[in-house]
């Protein structure tokens, strides 16, 4: 039988946030390296949802929306981020 995975800390979360730092995680029995830039409170499934750029794993180099139940095995890297504007400006 295996072991479960450990839900993710929403403490750990937030501070990956607050300071900028890229997070590992499993979702799915699939592993994934982003960039972790908010939770928000998904107004139709009420869910928690993190917005992450994907730097490693399925949609590497894209956004992604994905719901905070989900995480598995949250890792918090030493590696920062600078701000990524996931839309960008519309110059005129």
């Amino acid at each position: 039988m295996a072991t479960p995975l450990k839900y993710a800390d929403m403490n750990e979360l937030k501070w990956a946030i607050s300071e900028r730092k890229q997070v590992r995680f499993i979702c799915a029995g699939v592993a994934y390296q982003a960039e972790a830039h908010g939770i928000f409170n998904d107004a139709r499934s009420r869910a928690f949802t993190v917005s992450l750029y994907i730097l490693q794993g399925p949609g590497e180099g894209s956004w992604r929306d994905i719901r905070y139940a989900n995480l598995r095995e949250l890792e918090v890297m030493r590696d920062g981020f600078a701000t990524r504007h996931r839309y960008p400006a519309l110059g005129c």
